[in-house]
């Protein structure tokens, strides 16, 4: 079919020559710059069409790679009744993230932010044998999300377009197995956008499930922090991976320390000022940080107390899941004063005065002897003694890691060499989760086996954020003269852009941008307009390739093309414009296709 090409002067394109004052990351700027966003309220956005031009060539990658895999396209609701969220449990396990409301009937309503109720209950309409497994069903929609905190332009917002699928098995040998395409499928999926992306090991958080990986893109702009190791190649979302510690030398002569002895230390609560204050390092401290939580049994929050290495900052992540909290928050000083706690100078003794919840991290046994809260304002005590004087009954991994410290893989596979932590940020590009029977077990998703026995069906759950992937683009594709699409996204392949008013320039622009509209998206810029703003204008927006047409050209014959990733200046014949701008976006193609993350 013989393509058309878009006149600049008909288009809902505004560019701005100043840098937004509310931009927070370089793609928040550039996309507000180019006119391919505009803020409604708070994580809302608008999208013009050169935005939506993007967004459905990253729709159809996504579409391509999850038809590949036997993904079938479905569309499901974003208003959702309440009773299949309880009967997932996550009605009332959700924070107020999720939307709930009531419709005018008086029914029990709420906005979906992801679809395992909505899809469990549509497959359970559909299987009831093992002949129907397995499958996988996947829609491009809506979502609705309450953030607290709405930041980065498009990586974080309330309102946003999402690629969820998920996969229906007879076992978990199968999903497994069903794991692993969908894994490469995401490979190829941000290799093809140009988005060097990192596999991380992660959190399953509310999706629930066990195995869970996460992609990422790192950029010293991103929301998430990722450890790796360069001896093994372990990479874990911090949320996730496991602190590893060993007790000192001094921890095994425990018996030789002296007696607890109280020392008044005025004005004194950060592990900082006790640092300064007695001379020694962090990890001689034990640090008490009290929390409060709801875990949906009751209505009364609850209080615990976490206490942990000085050196070490408490995983936030990792606490809410041991509690099975719906919501965790660090507590009001006057909550633990009505319990008779001091704030500020907790040790493990109010434990067992008080009979308050506590829980003890694993880094508490690698030292033998700390300065712990007096349990009294501006009183500190030091020679406390873990096994002496406070019994640490069991102690679980609720750190968060560190840079330098251990490798935990290299470490659980027992090599000679054990690896050193890095710590690096990076945005989120995709989520994989193997859900297991979390949805199937409670929804009642079943299926006759082959032996006749009734079965609850084992489940995958996979998805990519939209705007999100279009921002980690330019993240990822961008310098300080704007956006550098790739050309597998981009709005247009090329933008033609006609020099000065003279009549030959004009039809000769014209000619050459009809000619290219049949085998590329052309863009024309017909304004009048300088030289300087059109240039400026091409290389804010990022078109892969810049035609351009101007009276010395026109007099010999030739245009020029330009290279926005490269800079790489080419003069043709202008009837050779199509066989030039074929090859130089296949060259693209292909230079981008093979952007791999190096670490």
């Amino acid at each position: 079919m013989e393509r058309s090409f878009t006149r600049y002067s008909g288009s809902f394109i505004k560019t701005r020559k100043e840098d937004p004052g509310d931009a927070e990351i370089p793609s928040h700027r550039l996309l507000l710059r180019g006119g391919f966003i505009r803020q409604v309220t708070a994580g809302v956005f608008d999208f013009t069409p050169l935005a939506f031009k993007v967004m459905t060539r990253i729709m159809g990658i996504i579409r391509e790679e999850m038809d590949g895999i036997g993904g079938q396209e479905v569309l499901m609701p974003v208003f959702n009744p309440a009773s299949l969220w309880k009967e997932s449990g996550r009605y009332n396990s959700m924070g107020p993230e999720l939307i709930r409301f009531k419709d005018r009937r008086g029914t029990d309503m709420c906005l979906a932010m992801t679809n395992e109720e909505t899809v469990t209950d549509l497959a359970r309409g559909f299987v009831s044998s093992y002949r129907d497994l397995p499958f996988m069903l996947y829609h491009i929609h809506t979502k609705i999300r309450d953030e607290a905190r709405p930041r980065g332009g498009l990586v974080r917002v309330r309102e946003f377009l999402m690629k969820d699928a998920y996969s229906f098995h007879r076992d978990a040998k199968d999903l497994s197995e069903y794991y692993v395409d969908v894994y490469e499928a995401y490979s190829r999926i941000f290799t093809r956008m140009a988005l060097p992306s990192v596999p991380v090991e992660a959190d399953s958080g509310a999706m629930g499930g066990s195995t869970s990986h996460e992609f990422i893109l790192p950029t010293e702009w991103g929301e998430d922090t990722f450890a790796s190791c360069d001896v093994c190649g372990m990479s874990a979302n911090v949320e996730r991976a496991e602190v590893i510690t060993g007790k000192t030398a001094e921890a095994d002569a425990a018996a030789n320390h002296p007696d607890p002895e109280k020392v008044h230390t005025p004005n004194m609560t950060t592990i900082d000022d006790l640092r300064s204050f007695f001379g020694i390092e962090n990890d001689r401290f034990l640090k008490a940080v009290a929390y409060r939580f709801n875990d949906g049994e009751g209505p009364d929050d609850k209080i615990v107390i976490a206490f942990i290495n000085g050196a070490y900052d408490v995983n936030e992540t990792k606490l809410t899941n041991h509690l099975g909290a719906i919501e965790l928050d660090v507590a009001d000083p006057k909550a633990l004063q009505e319990l008779g706690v001091v704030p500020g100078f907790i040790s493990p003794m109010v434990v067992e005065k008080r009979g308050v919840r506590a829980i003890f991290d694993k880094t508490v046994p690698s030292q033998s002897i700390y300065i712990v809260g007096g349990d009294e304002v501006d009183y500190h005590i030091k020679n406390f003694v873990p096994g002496r004087d406070f019994t640490v009954d069991t102690a679980i991994d609720i750190a968060t890691i560190r840079e330098g410290d251990p490798c935990p893989s290299c470490v659980e596979a027992g090599g000679k060499k054990i690896g050193k932590i890095t710590l690096k940020r990076g945005i989120e590009l995709g989520h994989t989760f193997q859900l297991g029977r979390r949805y199937s077990d409670v929804m009642g998703l079943k299926y006759l086996s082959e032996e006749g026995k009734e079965e609850p069906a084992v489940m995958g759950c996979y998805g990519i954020g939209v705007e999100r992937a279009m921002a980690s683009i330019v993240e990822a594709n961008h310098d300080d003269k704007g956006i550098i699409w790739p050309v597998s996204v981009a709005p247009f392949d090329l933008v033609v852009l006609p020099l000065g008013a003279n009549d030959d320039v004009r039809g000769t622009a014209l000619k050459v941008t009809k000619d290219l509209g049949e085998s590329f998206e052309v863009i024309l810029d017909d304004r009048e307009e300088t030289a300087g703003v059109k240039f400026a204008d091409s290389e804010l927006l990022g078109f892969p390739l810049r035609v351009v047409v101007s009276k010395k050209l026109v007099e010999k014959g030739e245009v020029e093309i330009k290279v926005r990733r490269s800079g790489e200046v080419v003069v043709v014949e202008k009837d050779k414009a199509v066989e030039e701008v074929k090859s130089l976006l296949e060259k693209l193609a292909v230079e981008e296709g093979v952007n791999q993350y190096e670490g």
